[in-house]
């Protein structure tokens, strides 16, 4: 098919209109050779210009509408006129014709103009779009497309990630691959496998997808990532986050970027994505079961509690997003805040609570927490905020809050176990040996007292230990009796032959103590 032709300009027709009104009807006459004949057809010349004149005026008076439609002074007609039908990709412009861009995907492109300006992607910003086929990205890839023809953005691809979480995943790839073919845009995919590891399918699979989309985003050199969520989904994420007791950073919602991700729909609702899309001809567009699933809580707010309040205010996804970012912004001050604050016991537990807290979410999270709920932030809180000056640790999620003389640091989870079962090499002939972290309460006979038995946690300040270092310190156990044969910081126990070493370090080369426990000094 060829392209379709551009409609003429306003200003094109009045300039046409304009030199046919002002020609003067005796410039298609025949000139005639008598001087009577001359002066006959000038007067007659003369009647035909007041006829003429008499004609234009009527004209305008009958037919003002037209005259209004060729008025180049008009300001309407003076605003620059989107192009019509959407401009193709070069990609494209040897033979297929895309769908006219109707007025509401329009309006949806540059609200995501809008957006890309805000969260400062620049222009001729490759750009990979999330596709899964359904409403929201089908709109959000014609409204890049869109853009990249405009000269906004750079290239655009659509790829598509298939959970392998229910049937029909090849039909989403085929379907997400036309529409790239459409809308001149390249497509990617990538299957994963969704690992629960304890918590729900749902942070499971969002987890499995972003870290897809990174893969994707590297292998073709993308700028950003683009995800469809809309105002629609900021409310429902607004409101699931009051019912579960949210402070000010969890009622931000979702934030327009974060890293790499960016969401150009989120002035966008889902009402006018559906309504673009129908009158754009997108009339196939993939529906996932799932957002209907009454077990998941984001569906039963999309489909039973949100349509209920929006009885009492049509306009709730707009309010509700006025207070994502009304949040936003206060969190904005609250992180400026807290990120000034020294991580030391008594700076955060002298600090607004406000910024206090803030300050240790940020820290943990920093660290490698995950999902941390108010009850957390509250147990962090106390911890700060404990007048003795001792030890003393939290386990969170993914990480070990540890307060040592006011000072205060956030260690992975299980970091000290799995140095303490890696790192060390024990041999002896009474082996084999187990080595793990130190355990309150655990004893010890070491080779400097001759066999008596001690505490360890006394061994360690006799021997004046730093605390930061008694904390992962490491025991070798025999295996046939439990005792303890050896410890980090203190040797080994009375007549112990055992020989320890770093993993690949030299054998029975302890970097702290000689591993020989003696028995004859």
């Amino acid at each position: 098919m060829s392209r379709s032709k551009q409609p003429r300009s306003c200003s094109g027709v009045a300039s046409a209109t304009s030199s046919a009104v002002s020609a003067s009807p005796t410039s298609l006459m025949r000139p005639n050779s008598s001087g009577t004949d001359s002066a006959a057809t000038a007067a007659a010349g003369s009647r035909a210009d007041n006829r003429a004149s008499t004609r234009a005026a009527a004209g305008e008076r009958a037919s003002p509408a037209r005259n209004r439609a060729i008025d180049t002074t008009s300001p309407v007609l003076r605003a620059p006129l989107p192009p019509w039908p959407l401009p193709l990709s070069p990609s494209l412009r040897g033979g297929v014709v895309m769908r006219a861009i109707n007025l509401h995907m329009w309006a949806i492109a540059q609200r995501a103009a809008a957006a890309f300006d805000r969260a400062g992607v620049p222009a001729g910003a490759r750009v990979l779009v999330a596709c899964s086929g359904g409403p929201d990205s089908t709109a959000l890839a014609a409204a890049c497309a869109r853009l990249s023809d405009r000269g906004r953005l750079g290239p655009v691809a659509l790829a598509h990630v298939d959970h392998g979480l229910r049937p029909g995943g090849d039909r989403e790839r085929a379907r997400v691959a036309a529409l790239a073919a459409r809308l001149g845009a390249g497509a990617m995919s990538e299957s994963v496998e969704v690992r629960t590891a304890g918590g729900s399918l749902e942070d499971a699979a969002r987890r499995a997808r972003y870290a897809a989309l990174r893969r994707m985003a590297d292998a073709w050199g993308a700028d950003v990532i683009a995800t469809g969520h809309t105002a629609s989904d900021q409310a429902e994420t607004v409101l699931m986050r009051l019912l579960r007791g949210a402070g000010i950073p969890g009622l931000a919602g979702i934030p327009l970027r974060r890293g790499r991700i960016v969401r150009p729909l989120l002035d966008v609702t889902r009402a006018e994505v559906e309504r673009g899309l129908a009158e754009a001809g997108f009339a196939d567009v993939l529906r996932d079961p799932m957002n209907a699933d009454p077990r998941f809580l984001r569906a039963r707010v999309r489909h039973r509690w949100l349509p209920a309040l929006r009885e009492e205010n049509p306009a709730l996804d707009a309010a509700l997003a006025a207070v994502a970012r009304a949040a936003a912004e206060q969190r904005d001050v609250l992180d400026w805040a807290a990120r000034r604050l020294p991580l030391e016991a008594a700076a955060v537990a002298a600090a607004p609570p406000a910024v206090g807290k803030r300050a240790l979410q940020l820290a943990a999270e920093a660290a490698g927490a995950r999902r941390l709920g108010r009850a957390h932030i509250e147990a962090l809180w106390r911890l700060a905020r404990r007048p003795d000056a001792g030890t003393a640790s939290l386990a969170l999620p993914g990480v070990r809050a540890v307060r040592e003389y006011g000072a205060l640091r956030f260690e992975p989870a299980g970091a000290a176990e799995a140095r303490a079962a890696a790192a060390l090499a024990v041999e002896g002939p009474d082996g084999p040996y187990a080595v793990r972290r130190w355990r309150p309460g655990d004893r010890m006979r070491p080779a400097r007292l001759r066999g008596r038995s001690r505490k360890l946690s006394d061994l360690f300040i006799d021997a004046k230990v730093p605390r930061r270092l008694r904390a992962d310190a490491r025991v070798a156990v025999r295996a046939s009796d439990g005792a303890i044969v050896w410890a980090e910081h203190i040797g080994p126990a009375w007549g112990a032959r055992v020989r320890v070493a770093e993993r690949g370090s030299e054998a029975g080369a302890d970097p702290r103590r000689p591993a020989d426990g003696g028995g004859r000094r």
